[in-house]
C-alpha cells in the first residue's frame, strides 16, 4: 500500500490539570506508531490544550475539520474516541462531516479503522449520528410547534 493514499492527520486533545489524562506528546506518540506500522502518512497535526472551566472552543479541531471539508485529510487518527469528542452531539456533527467528506476515522483504542471490523464499527458510529441528528432536528421542530401552540 502507498502512503499517497493513506494520508493521515492526527489529532491530540487533554484537559490540562486532569489526573490520569495522556498528554499531547503520550497521544502523539501513540498515533505516530500505529500510523507507521499501518502504512498511514501522517501529513498534519492538530492539538488542542483546555485548561478547566475554559470552554472548549478547541481552535485546532475546527482548523481540522476545515482541512476535512477542504478535501486535505482522508483519515483522522486519534488514540481514542475520548480525545476527539465529549459530548454524542458533536460526535454525531463530526462523523457526519468525515462521512460527507469522505474521511475515515481512525480510532486506536477502539478498533475502528479501514479494515472491514473496523469499518462495520464506523457503519454503527454514522448510524448512531444520523439518527442523533435526525432526532434533534425533529425535537427542534416539535419545539417550536408547542410553542407555537402555546400562543
Amino acid at each position: 500500500m502507498k502512503n499517497d493514499n493513506k494520508k493521515a492527520a492526527g489529532y491530540c486533545r487533554v484537559k490540562i490539570g486532569k489526573q490520569n489524562e495522556q498528554t499531547i506528546e503520550l497521544q502523539k506518540n501513540i498515533i505516530s506508531q500505529y500510523a507507521k506500522a499501518y502504512g498511514y502518512s501522517i501529513t498534519n497535526w492538530y492539538f488542542d490544550e483546555i485548561k478547566p472551566g475554559e470552554k472548549a472552543d478547541r481552535p485546532e479541531f475546527q482548523r481540522m475539520m476545515d482541512d476535512v471539508k477542504n478535501g486535505k485529510i482522508r483519515y483522522l487518527i486519534v488514540s481514542d474516541l475520548d480525545h476527539l469528542t465529549k459530548s454524542v452531539w458533536d460526535f454525531a456533527r463530526c462523523i457526519k462531516t468525515l462521512e460527507e467528506c469522505e474521511c475515515s476515522l481512525v480510532s486506536i483504542l477502539e478498533k475502528i479503522d479501514d479494515s472491514p471490523e473496523g469499518q462495520e464499527q464506523y457503519t454503527i458510529a454514522k448510524s448512531l449520528a444520523e439518527y442523533l441528528i435526525k432526532n434533534h432536528a425533529e425535537e427542534t421542530r416539535r419545539g417550536i410547534a408547542n410553542k407555537k401552540t402555546e400562543h
